[in-house]
Protein backbone atom coordinates (compact mmCIF):
# COMPACT_ATOMS: atom_id res chain seq x y z
CA UNK A 1 0.00 0.00 0.00
CA UNK A 2 1.59 3.40 -0.82
CA UNK A 3 1.34 5.97 1.92
CA UNK A 4 1.17 9.65 0.83
CA UNK A 5 0.43 9.09 -2.95
CA UNK A 6 0.72 12.46 -5.28
CA UNK A 7 -2.35 13.82 -7.20
CA UNK A 8 -0.94 12.56 -10.72
CA UNK A 9 0.14 9.36 -9.25
CA UNK A 10 -3.49 8.20 -7.65
CA UNK A 11 -5.27 9.43 -10.74
CA UNK A 12 -2.94 7.17 -12.74
CA UNK A 13 -2.87 4.40 -10.48
CA UNK A 14 -6.74 4.29 -11.17
CA UNK A 15 -6.66 4.72 -14.77
CA UNK A 16 -4.45 1.32 -14.91
CA UNK A 17 -6.63 -0.63 -12.56
CA UNK A 18 -10.17 0.05 -14.48
CA UNK A 19 -11.19 0.72 -17.98
CA UNK A 20 -14.04 3.55 -19.12
CA UNK A 21 -17.79 2.34 -19.08
CA UNK A 22 -19.39 0.53 -21.83
CA UNK A 23 -21.48 2.62 -24.80
CA UNK A 24 -25.00 2.75 -25.16
CA UNK A 25 -27.81 4.58 -27.52
CA UNK A 26 -29.91 6.98 -26.60
CA UNK A 27 -32.16 9.71 -27.72
CA UNK A 28 -30.75 13.28 -28.49
CA UNK A 29 -33.22 14.34 -25.87
CA UNK A 30 -31.89 12.54 -23.32
CA UNK A 31 -28.24 13.33 -24.00
CA UNK A 32 -27.79 16.88 -22.51
CA UNK A 33 -24.28 16.16 -20.54
CA UNK A 34 -23.46 13.15 -21.55
CA UNK A 35 -20.18 12.46 -22.96
CA UNK A 36 -20.58 11.58 -27.12
CA UNK A 37 -18.54 7.81 -27.72
CA UNK A 38 -19.05 8.02 -31.67
CA UNK A 39 -17.49 11.34 -33.68
CA UNK A 40 -20.08 12.19 -35.64
CA UNK A 41 -20.73 13.65 -38.96
CA UNK A 42 -23.81 15.34 -40.76
CA UNK A 43 -26.00 13.12 -42.46
CA UNK A 44 -27.13 15.09 -45.31
CA UNK A 45 -27.19 18.88 -47.10
CA UNK A 46 -29.51 21.40 -45.69
CA UNK A 47 -30.95 22.91 -47.58
CA UNK A 48 -31.73 19.53 -49.19
CA UNK A 49 -31.73 21.64 -52.64
CA UNK A 50 -32.24 25.25 -52.10
CA UNK A 51 -34.27 27.95 -49.98
CA UNK A 52 -34.91 31.48 -49.65
CA UNK A 53 -33.40 33.81 -47.01
CA UNK A 54 -36.49 35.40 -46.39
CA UNK A 55 -40.01 36.22 -46.96
CA UNK A 56 -40.63 37.55 -50.85
CA UNK A 57 -41.21 36.91 -54.44
CA UNK A 58 -39.27 33.78 -56.24
CA UNK A 59 -38.91 34.90 -59.98
CA UNK A 60 -36.58 34.55 -62.97
CA UNK A 61 -33.56 36.23 -62.63
CA UNK A 62 -32.90 36.74 -66.84
CA UNK A 63 -36.79 38.45 -66.48
CA UNK A 64 -35.85 40.68 -64.27
CA UNK A 65 -37.75 44.40 -65.23
CA UNK A 66 -37.84 47.87 -63.49
CA UNK A 67 -41.61 47.23 -64.64
CA UNK A 68 -42.94 43.98 -63.94
CA UNK A 69 -46.63 44.91 -64.12
CA UNK A 70 -47.50 42.48 -66.79
CA UNK A 71 -46.13 39.75 -64.70
CA UNK A 72 -48.70 36.96 -63.77
CA UNK A 73 -48.43 34.88 -60.64
CA UNK A 74 -47.28 31.28 -61.44
CA UNK A 75 -45.73 31.89 -64.66
CA UNK A 76 -43.59 35.32 -64.19
CA UNK A 77 -43.05 34.69 -60.20
CA UNK A 78 -44.36 32.94 -56.79
CA UNK A 79 -44.23 33.26 -53.19
CA UNK A 80 -41.53 32.36 -51.32
CA UNK A 81 -41.04 31.93 -47.77
CA UNK A 82 -37.80 32.20 -45.68
CA UNK A 83 -35.99 28.65 -45.09
CA UNK A 84 -38.52 26.92 -47.80
CA UNK A 85 -37.84 25.60 -50.82
CA UNK A 86 -39.70 26.80 -54.05
CA UNK A 87 -40.12 25.56 -57.92
CA UNK A 88 -37.06 25.29 -60.41
CA UNK A 89 -38.75 27.08 -62.64
CA UNK A 90 -37.34 30.03 -60.42
CA UNK A 91 -33.59 31.30 -59.17
CA UNK A 92 -33.95 34.42 -57.12
CA UNK A 93 -36.04 35.87 -54.37
CA UNK A 94 -37.15 39.65 -54.21
CA UNK A 95 -37.71 40.69 -50.26
CA UNK A 96 -41.53 40.91 -49.94
CA UNK A 97 -41.14 44.17 -48.36
CA UNK A 98 -39.93 45.69 -51.97
CA UNK A 99 -42.89 44.47 -53.64
CA UNK A 100 -46.29 46.41 -54.11
CA UNK A 101 -49.40 44.18 -55.56
CA UNK A 102 -52.50 46.22 -56.90
CA UNK A 103 -54.92 45.91 -58.42
CA UNK A 104 -53.52 42.56 -59.17
CA UNK A 105 -50.75 44.14 -61.08
CA UNK A 106 -47.09 43.71 -59.42
CA UNK A 107 -44.91 46.59 -58.87
CA UNK A 108 -41.66 47.98 -56.99
CA UNK A 109 -41.61 50.16 -53.75
CA UNK A 110 -38.23 51.33 -54.56
CA UNK A 111 -35.44 51.06 -56.87
CA UNK A 112 -33.22 48.26 -55.72
CA UNK A 113 -29.78 46.76 -56.83
CA UNK A 114 -30.54 43.53 -58.61
CA UNK A 115 -28.14 40.62 -58.99
CA UNK A 116 -29.79 36.99 -60.77
CA UNK A 117 -29.50 34.78 -57.93
CA UNK A 118 -29.99 37.30 -54.81
CA UNK A 119 -31.60 36.09 -51.58
CA UNK A 120 -31.37 32.17 -52.29
CA UNK A 121 -29.16 29.75 -49.65
CA UNK A 122 -27.86 27.18 -52.00
CA UNK A 123 -27.66 23.51 -51.31
CA UNK A 124 -25.71 22.96 -48.24
CA UNK A 125 -25.19 26.98 -47.52
CA UNK A 126 -26.58 25.69 -43.54
CA UNK A 127 -24.38 22.71 -43.64
CA UNK A 128 -23.00 20.09 -45.72
CA UNK A 129 -23.34 15.99 -45.75
CA UNK A 130 -20.36 14.86 -43.93
CA UNK A 131 -19.48 17.97 -42.38
CA UNK A 132 -17.80 17.26 -38.97
CA UNK A 133 -19.85 17.80 -35.95
CA UNK A 134 -18.45 16.55 -32.90
CA UNK A 135 -15.44 14.53 -31.33
CA UNK A 136 -15.80 11.61 -29.48
CA UNK A 137 -15.67 12.47 -25.96
CA UNK A 138 -17.09 15.48 -26.33
CA UNK A 139 -19.25 16.90 -23.43
CA UNK A 140 -22.75 17.19 -24.71
CA UNK A 141 -24.90 20.55 -24.27
CA UNK A 142 -27.95 22.46 -25.69
CA UNK A 143 -26.10 24.24 -28.49
CA UNK A 144 -24.55 20.83 -29.17
CA UNK A 145 -27.89 19.22 -29.24
CA UNK A 146 -28.83 21.69 -31.93
CA UNK A 147 -25.68 20.55 -33.90
CA UNK A 148 -26.39 17.16 -33.96
CA UNK A 149 -30.42 17.94 -34.77
CA UNK A 150 -29.27 19.67 -37.76
CA UNK A 151 -26.82 16.93 -38.65
CA UNK A 152 -30.09 14.24 -38.78
CA UNK A 153 -29.40 12.50 -35.50
CA UNK A 154 -31.89 11.28 -33.49
CA UNK A 155 -29.67 8.62 -31.00
CA UNK A 156 -26.25 9.20 -30.35
CA UNK A 157 -23.82 6.78 -28.79
CA UNK A 158 -22.72 7.75 -25.39
CA UNK A 159 -20.96 6.44 -22.50
CA UNK A 160 -22.59 4.63 -19.99
CA UNK A 161 -22.95 6.49 -16.10
CA UNK A 162 -20.89 5.22 -13.56
CA UNK A 163 -23.51 4.36 -10.80
CA UNK A 164 -21.43 6.02 -7.56
CA UNK A 165 -22.89 4.70 -4.06
CA UNK A 166 -22.34 7.55 -1.28
CA UNK A 167 -22.39 5.75 2.13
CA UNK A 168 -22.03 8.44 5.19
CA UNK A 169 -20.76 6.81 8.04
CA UNK A 170 -20.41 8.19 11.66
CA UNK A 171 -22.16 7.54 15.12
CA UNK A 172 -21.96 11.12 15.50
CA UNK A 173 -24.11 12.00 12.07
CA UNK A 174 -27.64 12.57 11.94
CA UNK A 175 -29.71 13.69 8.76
CA UNK A 176 -30.66 17.45 7.64
CA UNK A 177 -32.92 18.93 9.86
CA UNK A 178 -32.74 16.98 12.37
CA UNK A 179 -32.71 18.52 15.90
CA UNK A 180 -28.79 18.43 17.39
CA UNK A 181 -28.25 16.96 20.72
CA UNK A 182 -24.73 16.81 22.41
CA UNK A 183 -22.32 14.94 20.04
CA UNK A 184 -24.23 14.99 16.98
CA UNK A 185 -23.70 16.62 13.89
CA UNK A 186 -25.51 16.98 10.89
CA UNK A 187 -24.21 15.09 7.21
CA UNK A 188 -23.50 18.11 5.38
CA UNK A 189 -21.38 15.65 2.56
CA UNK A 190 -24.71 13.65 1.24
CA UNK A 191 -26.04 16.73 -0.69
CA UNK A 192 -22.94 18.26 -1.86
CA UNK A 193 -21.76 14.81 -3.11
CA UNK A 194 -25.02 14.27 -4.83
CA UNK A 195 -24.96 17.39 -6.83
CA UNK A 196 -21.38 16.55 -7.66
CA UNK A 197 -20.99 13.42 -8.86
CA UNK A 198 -23.86 14.69 -10.92
CA UNK A 199 -21.89 17.15 -12.38
CA UNK A 200 -18.91 14.66 -12.84
CA UNK A 201 -21.03 12.53 -14.90
CA UNK A 202 -21.99 9.68 -12.71
CA UNK A 203 -25.68 8.70 -11.17
CA UNK A 204 -25.42 8.75 -7.20
CA UNK A 205 -26.86 6.84 -5.39
CA UNK A 206 -26.75 8.03 -1.48
CA UNK A 207 -26.89 5.62 1.06
CA UNK A 208 -28.74 6.12 5.03
CA UNK A 209 -26.03 7.20 7.66
CA UNK A 210 -24.22 3.90 9.08
CA UNK A 211 -23.12 4.20 11.85
CA UNK A 212 -19.42 3.41 13.36
CA UNK A 213 -19.72 -0.35 14.12
CA UNK A 214 -17.95 -2.78 11.67
CA UNK A 215 -20.43 -5.54 11.02
CA UNK A 216 -23.14 -2.49 9.77
CA UNK A 217 -20.39 -0.95 7.09
CA UNK A 218 -19.59 -4.16 5.85
CA UNK A 219 -23.08 -4.73 5.01
CA UNK A 220 -23.36 -1.45 4.04
CA UNK A 221 -20.30 -1.95 1.15
CA UNK A 222 -21.46 -5.51 -0.08
CA UNK A 223 -24.92 -3.70 -0.75
CA UNK A 224 -23.27 -0.93 -2.48
CA UNK A 225 -20.90 -3.05 -4.69
CA UNK A 226 -24.44 -4.74 -5.92
CA UNK A 227 -25.65 -1.60 -6.92
CA UNK A 228 -23.05 0.85 -8.14
CA UNK A 229 -20.08 0.51 -10.22
CA UNK A 230 -17.89 2.54 -7.48
CA UNK A 231 -18.27 3.07 -3.69
CA UNK A 232 -17.73 6.10 -2.10
CA UNK A 233 -17.23 5.88 2.08
CA UNK A 234 -17.66 9.22 3.67
CA UNK A 235 -15.68 9.00 6.90
CA UNK A 236 -13.62 7.31 9.82
CA UNK A 237 -10.03 7.65 7.00
CA UNK A 238 -7.70 9.08 10.21
CA UNK A 239 -6.41 7.27 12.83
CA UNK A 240 -8.97 7.85 15.56
CA UNK A 241 -10.31 5.12 17.75
CA UNK A 242 -13.44 4.27 15.72
CA UNK A 243 -11.66 4.85 12.05
CA UNK A 244 -11.79 1.09 11.20
CA UNK A 245 -12.88 1.49 8.11
CA UNK A 246 -9.36 1.19 6.36
CA UNK A 247 -9.10 -1.93 8.32
CA UNK A 248 -12.67 -3.61 7.10
CA UNK A 249 -11.42 -2.83 3.07
CA UNK A 250 -8.38 -4.16 3.79
CA UNK A 251 -10.03 -7.60 4.76
CA UNK A 252 -12.34 -7.34 1.87
CA UNK A 253 -9.87 -6.59 -1.27
CA UNK A 254 -7.11 -4.55 -1.88
CA UNK A 255 -5.65 -1.06 -0.77
CA UNK A 256 -3.97 0.55 -3.03
CA UNK A 257 -3.18 3.87 -1.04
CA UNK A 258 -3.96 5.92 2.13
CA UNK A 259 -3.05 9.56 2.38
CA UNK A 260 -2.29 11.77 -0.17
CA UNK A 261 -0.22 14.95 -0.85
CA UNK A 262 -3.48 17.11 -1.20
CA UNK A 263 -5.63 18.52 2.11
CA UNK A 264 -7.54 19.22 3.32
CA UNK A 265 -8.54 15.54 3.57
CA UNK A 266 -5.10 13.99 2.76
CA UNK A 267 -6.43 10.47 4.57
CA UNK A 268 -8.27 9.85 1.43
CA UNK A 269 -7.62 6.36 0.56
CA UNK A 270 -7.91 3.48 -2.69
CA UNK A 271 -9.24 -0.09 -2.87
CA UNK A 272 -10.33 -2.71 -5.17
CA UNK A 273 -13.34 -5.44 -3.80
CA UNK A 274 -14.60 -7.52 -6.37
CA UNK A 275 -12.96 -5.43 -8.92
CA UNK A 276 -14.71 -2.31 -8.45
CA UNK A 277 -13.26 1.06 -6.92
CA UNK A 278 -14.26 1.47 -3.24
CA UNK A 279 -12.93 5.07 -1.99
CA UNK A 280 -12.68 6.30 1.46
CA UNK A 281 -13.47 10.24 1.30
CA UNK A 282 -12.44 12.47 4.25
CA UNK A 283 -15.66 13.28 6.73
CA UNK A 284 -14.76 16.96 7.40
CA UNK A 285 -16.51 18.82 4.45
CA UNK A 286 -14.44 21.31 3.22
CA UNK A 287 -12.09 18.31 3.12
CA UNK A 288 -14.90 15.83 1.36
CA UNK A 289 -15.06 18.52 -1.08
CA UNK A 290 -11.47 18.60 -1.89
CA UNK A 291 -11.29 15.10 -2.42
CA UNK A 292 -14.20 14.91 -4.91
CA UNK A 293 -12.65 17.53 -6.84
CA UNK A 294 -9.34 16.23 -7.23
CA UNK A 295 -9.47 12.67 -7.15
CA UNK A 296 -13.29 11.56 -7.47
CA UNK A 297 -14.22 13.65 -9.95
CA UNK A 298 -11.37 12.89 -12.51
CA UNK A 299 -11.72 9.05 -11.95
CA UNK A 300 -15.59 9.70 -12.77
CA UNK A 301 -14.60 11.55 -16.01
CA UNK A 302 -12.35 8.75 -16.97
CA UNK A 303 -14.97 6.09 -16.86
CA UNK A 304 -17.38 8.20 -19.00
CA UNK A 305 -14.81 9.26 -21.61
CA UNK A 306 -14.17 12.68 -20.42
CA UNK A 307 -10.36 13.27 -19.62
CA UNK A 308 -10.70 16.97 -18.78
CA UNK A 309 -12.60 18.68 -15.81
CA UNK A 310 -15.01 21.05 -16.70
CA UNK A 311 -14.25 24.66 -15.00
CA UNK A 312 -14.91 27.91 -15.86
CA UNK A 313 -11.50 29.67 -15.65
CA UNK A 314 -10.85 33.27 -15.33
CA UNK A 315 -7.59 35.07 -14.24
CA UNK A 316 -8.49 37.80 -11.22
CA UNK A 317 -5.93 40.10 -9.61
CA UNK A 318 -5.16 39.28 -5.90
CA UNK A 319 -6.24 41.11 -3.18
CA UNK A 320 -4.27 40.54 -0.39
CA UNK A 321 -1.05 38.20 0.44
CA UNK A 322 -2.11 34.33 1.22
CA UNK A 323 -0.08 31.78 3.16
CA UNK A 324 -0.94 27.89 2.14
CA UNK A 325 1.45 24.93 2.65
CA UNK A 326 4.06 24.47 0.09
CA UNK A 327 5.39 20.53 0.68
CA UNK A 328 2.11 19.35 -0.94
CA UNK A 329 -1.33 20.53 -2.75
CA UNK A 330 -3.78 22.50 -0.90
CA UNK A 331 -7.41 23.63 -2.04
CA UNK A 332 -8.05 27.31 -1.04
CA UNK A 333 -11.45 28.92 -1.24
CA UNK A 334 -11.38 31.33 -3.94
CA UNK A 335 -13.89 34.83 -3.37
CA UNK A 336 -14.11 36.79 -7.13
CA UNK A 337 -15.42 40.07 -7.36
CA UNK A 338 -16.07 43.00 -9.89
CA UNK A 339 -14.71 46.20 -8.97
CA UNK A 340 -16.26 49.44 -10.89
CA UNK A 341 -13.91 48.98 -13.24
CA UNK A 342 -15.11 45.79 -14.22
CA UNK A 343 -11.62 44.30 -13.17
CA UNK A 344 -12.18 40.90 -11.51
CA UNK A 345 -10.65 40.58 -8.21
CA UNK A 346 -10.24 37.81 -5.60
CA UNK A 347 -9.34 36.92 -2.16
CA UNK A 348 -8.03 33.13 -1.31
CA UNK A 349 -9.76 31.35 1.88
CA UNK A 350 -8.38 28.84 4.10
CA UNK A 351 -10.78 27.16 5.61
CA UNK A 352 -7.98 26.65 9.36
CA UNK A 353 -8.27 30.75 8.73
CA UNK A 354 -11.19 31.59 7.51
CA UNK A 355 -13.52 29.04 8.38
CA UNK A 356 -15.74 26.33 6.50
CA UNK A 357 -18.48 28.46 6.25
CA UNK A 358 -16.58 31.02 4.08
CA UNK A 359 -15.13 28.52 2.33
CA UNK A 360 -17.72 26.49 0.88
CA UNK A 361 -19.56 29.91 0.33
CA UNK A 362 -16.70 30.86 -1.85
CA UNK A 363 -17.67 30.97 -5.84
CA UNK A 364 -14.37 29.90 -6.74
CA UNK A 365 -11.37 27.40 -5.94
CA UNK A 366 -7.73 27.28 -6.51
CA UNK A 367 -5.11 24.62 -5.63
CA UNK A 368 -1.88 25.50 -4.62
CA UNK A 369 1.00 23.08 -6.22
CA UNK A 370 4.11 22.20 -3.86
CA UNK A 371 7.17 24.39 -4.31
CA UNK A 372 5.41 27.24 -5.58
CA UNK A 373 6.09 30.86 -4.35
CA UNK A 374 3.37 32.29 -1.95
CA UNK A 375 0.46 33.90 -3.18
CA UNK A 376 0.86 37.71 -3.10
CA UNK A 377 -1.06 40.32 -3.23
CA UNK A 378 -1.56 41.61 -6.89
CA UNK A 379 -0.47 38.60 -8.37
CA UNK A 380 -3.04 37.33 -10.90
CA UNK A 381 -3.92 33.42 -10.57
CA UNK A 382 -6.57 31.69 -12.42
CA UNK A 383 -9.03 30.58 -10.44
CA UNK A 384 -11.94 27.98 -11.68
CA UNK A 385 -15.03 28.95 -10.55
CA UNK A 386 -18.16 27.04 -9.52
CA UNK A 387 -20.65 30.08 -9.51
CA UNK A 388 -20.84 32.94 -12.05
CA UNK A 389 -19.68 36.26 -11.19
Amino acid sequence: MIENISVQEAIALFQHQWQPQGMEVIPLEEANTRILGDTLYAKESIPVVRASMMDGIAIKGDNYTKDPSHWVYGKDYIRADTGDDFSDDFDTVIAIEKVNMEDGKLSWREDFPFEKGMNVRHRGSTIKENTLLLEKGSRLNATALALLAMGNHGEVKVYKKPKVVFIPTGSELVGVGTKLSRGENIDSNSPMAEVLLEDFGAVPILYPITKDDPESLRAAVKKALKEGDMVLINGGSSKGEEDFNLRILEEMGEVFFHWTQCGPGRPAAMAKIENKPVFIVPGPAYGCFNVLQWLIGPCIRYLTGAQEPYYYKVKAKLKESVQAPTHFQFLLGAQVERNEEGDLLVNLLSFKKNGVPDCLKANGFVHTKPGMNPFQAGDEIEVNLLKPV
